[in-house]
């Protein structure tokens, strides 16, 4: 994320590239195959959680990052719903500071072009801190998880989600998802603060793309 934030195109490609030629995109295929089969066949629906990066991938018509994210463009075909990682915590610790309400409007707006299938996930709500034990203090009120989940909604996202039930119960205590409904029930119009830092970031991983097949 240090590559990308100081928007070094060859250093973050050629870790791009490392990783894309120690794929073998057949492994990935077989398995999603097998699984989406084996669910199928015993009348289950079946899913799966990607990243937010493959959003982009699919928006310029490649599948670059799809692969490191151990996806290809015919495994997102297999599955009755993909869910799309939009963690605002997970953002604002790689970005070094809260990247605010424009990542769930940003990429719920990308997300409309798929159909109700597709699905986002917004961020942990309550996690005190994640693997590397680095404090997780974004979501620190019911309102903001309320004012995302409006946002994504307004783009037209058809299902939402949150990580994780545990956590918003423990940190917002037994009547957390009351108030988080009667927040929503009010919610009108919820602004949102143009974030350059996302926009930029998304922009970079589009641009590695194409600086990734120049190079080839």
């Amino acid at each position: 994320m240090q590559l990308t934030r100081s928007v070094n195109l060859p250093g973050f490609s050629s870790l791009i590239r490392t990783s894309i030629d120690s794929i073998d995109s057949s492994v990935i295929v077989g398995a999603a195959e097998s699984l989406a089969d084996f669910a199928h066949s015993a009348g289950l629906p079946c899913g799966v959680l990607i990243e937010s990066f493959i959003l982009d991938d699919t928006g310029d018509g490649d599948s670059l990052t799809t692969l490191v994210c151990g996806q290809t463009s015919d495994t997102l075909q297999y599955w009755d719903r993909v869910e799309v990682s939009c963690s605002r915590s997970k953002y604002s610790f790689e970005m070094n500071g809260d990247v605010g309400e424009y990542l769930a409007y940003t990429f719920s707006k990308s997300l409309a072009q798929h159909g109700s299938s597709w699905s986002i996930r917004l961020g942990a709500a309550g996690n005190k801190s994640d693997v590397f034990g680095r404090a997780n203090d974004v979501y620190n009120t019911i309102q903001l998880i309320a004012d995302d989940i409006a946002i994504a909604s307004g783009n037209g996202a058809a299902r939402i989600t949150l990580e994780s039930l545990p956590l918003l119960i423990e940190t917002f205590g037994p009547y957390a998802l009351d108030i988080l409904s009667d927040y929503l029930a009010d919610a009108s119009s919820v602004g949102v603060t143009y974030t350059f830092r996302i926009y930029a970031f998304r922009a970079v991983f589009i641009a590695i793309d194409s600086f990734d097949l120049i190079m080839l």
